[in-house]
């Protein structure tokens, strides 16, 4: 079974499948065979994306597919990494998708009204058992150095650390995506801040890799889920 990284939020509007359709572009020029699995049949946003760039003849070719909730799972048995475009919203499968995902990517803004619903889900998916590595937040809509500042001490106050880098909030990558590129595939000066995240966040997935293995070796089985919830969180990784 390949690897599934989840990009997960407690509301729309939050860049998550910005993220992961950036993460499926970077890891297909590594030659890992990708899919995304959107699951927003009402949106589609990452689907329609997919559609816009077969049609444009953009490479590397990104399968993007309409995967239905309870099918995740099995989709991802003969690929090497299923990227899911979870719906905006967090409900009882949100948990789910995390206990099978390698890495769950929480993508927020740079205020506290995107802030305070990540907070919550953050805490709830830890008190369900959920380990701090294999979950990973990542600031994204963001304007200014000051409000990126902003968020980090914000996170920081509820014992929660962002990934490096941030996503800005730029036309210019809204033009990438607007003809079904990603936000890591333009110029050298409009790509830069967001080639960093993604290169975060594939760090977090290979730590997560390496924790999994750590386990195997100790001859534990790699739980998805802890034995014992966690009601709290260490500053850091």
């Amino acid at each position: 079974m390949g690897d599934i990284i989840s990009f997960v939020g407690q509301k729309g509007g939050t860049g998550k499948s910005t993220l992961a359709r950036a993460f499926a572009v970077e890891a297909a020029r590594r030659d890992q065979g990708v899919v995304i699995a959107d699951l927003d049949e009402a949106q589609r946003t990452s689907w329609d994306w997919g559609q816009r760039r077969s049609a444009n003849g953009l490479q590397p070719a990104i399968a993007v597919e309409r995967v239905p909730r309870l099918q995740v799972f099995t989709r991802a048995a003969d690929i090497d990494l299923l990227v899911v475009d979870a719906p905006g919203w967090a409900d009882a499968s949100t948990l789910w998708l995390a206990q099978g995902s390698q890495l769950t990517v929480l993508p927020t803004g740079g205020t506290v009204d995107d802030l305070n619903p990540t907070i919550r889900l953050m805490h709830e998916l830890m008190n369900k058992g959920i380990a701090d590595w294999r979950l990973g937040l990542a600031l994204c809509r963001i304007h200014t150095d000051a409000q990126a500042e902003f968020a980090r001490t914000y996170l920081r106050q509820a014992n929660y650390k962002a990934l490096k880098g941030e996503l800005r909030e730029r036309k210019s990558l809204a033009d990438l995506q607007n003809v079904g590129q990603a936000v890591t595939e333009g110029s050298a000066t409009t790509s830069r801040e967001a080639i960093d995240l993604i290169g975060s966040i594939t760090a977090a997935l290979e730590r997560a890799r390496k924790k999994t293995a750590q386990e195997r070796e100790q001859g534990t089985p790699a739980r998805l889920v802890p034995s014992k919830e966690r009601g709290g969180r260490e500053d850091g990784r």
